[in-house]
């Protein structure tokens, strides 16, 4: 009983991220804040926005391929998948972390993205003003969603046990990217986002996944037992 009672009232593990993970959460943070001030500023990155739009603007109407990628980000169907493979997970193989990353990082995300869109209050490429109930355009909704969706989930199902977690998290941003890449391009060549909106919607996208990757390979795993699943030397 006085085990217990100790191993309770101890200290618990602590978060002691690696170098190179802060490096690039920081990036990341200070990569979104600069593009959020120049799209406030109308500075270099709205000019260029508005060559691509210019050079890119579907004639007739968004192409039908990029609605069908787009889907890809939407809370119904990205977010949707990566909840139920941590549900998946979490039966399977007796371990709740895989919820809690999951939840937490589509929460965060969703609060960054919410937050930034009321903030800025951007129209659209295709809009010159905002209707009524919606925040705006900046930054992508749609593109954030994806890429922590599509990490996340690979992160999840790559983690099983007896699998690498740094492997696991090397194919979740290469998902995550690659997923938000493909929707950050039907959006802006579908005429539905500003280039900027995808740019500062993939910084903020490998933000969160580096972070909760981080905080599950270096705190979760190796103290929690909720799980085993080794580590690469």
């Amino acid at each position: 009983m006085r085990a217990v009672v100790r191993r309770v009232g101890g200290s618990g593990p602590r978060w002691r991220p690696p170098t190179a993970d802060l490096v690039i959460i920081c990036s990341a943070v200070l990569g979104a804040g600069l593009i959020t001030a120049d799209v406030l500023a109308g500075g270099l990155l709205t000019s260029l926005d508005e060559v691509v739009r210019d050079a890119t603007f579907p004639a007739g109407g968004a192409p039908t391929w990029t609605k069908v990628v787009g889907l890809l980000g939407n809370v119904g169907v990205g977010s949707t998948a990566a909840v139920v493979a941590a549900l998946v997970a979490m039966h399977a193989q007796r371990r709740w972390w895989p919820g809690v990353l999951v939840a937490g990082q589509l929460v965060l995300v969703g609060i960054v993205v919410i937050g930034l869109k009321h903030l800025v209050a951007r129209p659209g490429p295709a809009t010159p003003t905002l209707d009524d109930g919606y925040a705006g355009f900046f930054p992508s909704g749609h593109t954030a969603t994806a890429m922590v969706s599509a990490g996340a989930l690979t992160f999840v199902l790559s983690s099983r046990r007896g699998r690498s977690m740094r492997r696991a998290r090397v194919r979740g941003l290469l998902a995550g990217g690659g997923c938000g890449l493909l929707v950050a391009s039907s959006t802006v060549l579908g005429g539905y986002h500003w280039l900027s909106d995808t740019l500062a919607s993939l910084v903020i996208g490998t933000a969160v996944l580096v972070l909760g990757f981080s905080v599950v390979q270096t705190w979760a795993e190796p103290h929690c037992r909720w799980g085993a699943v080794r580590s690469d030397p």
